[in-house]
């Protein structure tokens, strides 16, 4: 393990499994931040460079989240019924997302070794082995699939869009077209890159779903996967997802609106 300063840190390359950690602060004799020691690996999950001013990251732990793979819009909720309801299993997955706390020299990183990364690695896979023998169905199904979106491979952020199923191409083709995608006007790439696998993921709930109800859970649904992927530190609660069904084709609209 090594301890680097935020320039040399934000060089790095997606993938680097970090920490933050605090520095000392010769002028004030204290450490002016509320981090403290080696603490919880994140994931750095998209290249950047000494000038960019944020990144995006996976908590290994804390960035797991049940609210994309159940019914409902808020985390809340479903710890709570969890906490009633004892022994109750809900899936999670991850929602990791942009880091927008602008720290200065105040805050290093500590970079985790390759051979503790495979530590890692190798602890978690003898957990496996031993208090999970039995793979879940999920796993079992997932490892069935074999055909994925080709961007996938190259785009950091897009992992927190969560696509948990593999679409392949007829099925890509033939959800786009009977659905038009309306991005942001000021959207970059990969933000239409992003909205595009959430419109891929929900595809056969917003062709299939026709009652208000429905339509409006996954409006909600696809709005906290958007939030969740781009960060919401530069926006505010009037953005909105909105599925229209009175045309040809069915139009999917995310709308923001920025603070700067």
């Amino acid at each position: 393990m090594k301890i680097v300063d935020r320039k040399t840190f934000m060089q790095m390359p997606k993938g680097t499994v970090f920490c933050k950690f605090p520095r000392f602060n010769e002028a004030t004799r204290s450490y002016d931040n509320y981090i403290f020691g080696i603490t919880e690996p994140h994931i750095k999950t998209a290249d950047t460079d000494e000038n960019s001013v944020d990144f995006y990251a996976i908590g290994i732990g804390s960035d797991l989240d049940p609210v994309a793979s159940t019914g409902s819009n808020d985390t809340d909720d479903i710890l709570t019924d969890m906490e009633r309801n004892l022994g109750k299993e809900v899936p999670f997955d991850y929602c990791g997302g942009r880091d927008g706390m602008y720290e200065g020299d105040e805050v290093g990183f500590a970079i985790f070794s390759r051979a503790e990364v495979e530590l890692m690695i190798k602890t978690l896979q003898e957990s496996l082995a031993t208090a999970y023998s039995q793979p879940s169905v999920e796993t079992a199904d997932i490892k069935q699939k074999t055909k994925v979106v080709d961007e996938l491979a190259g785009l950091g952020p897009v992992q927190f869009v969560m696509v948990r199923e593999a679409i392949d191409k007829d099925e890509e083709e033939d959800l786009l077209s009977k659905i038009d995608i309306i991005c942001p006007n000021d959207s970059n790439d990969m933000e239409k890159h992003i909205l595009r696998f959430i419109v891929l993921k929900y595809g056969k709930k917003i062709i299939e779903d026709r009652s208000d109800e429905q339509t409006k859970l996954t409006e909600r649904k696809m709005y906290r996967e958007w939030m969740n992927s781009v960060g919401t530190y530069y926006r505010d609660f009037s953005n909105k997802v909105t599925i229209d069904r009175s045309g040809e084709k069915i139009k999917v609209t995310f709308e923001a609106h920025f603070i700067y």
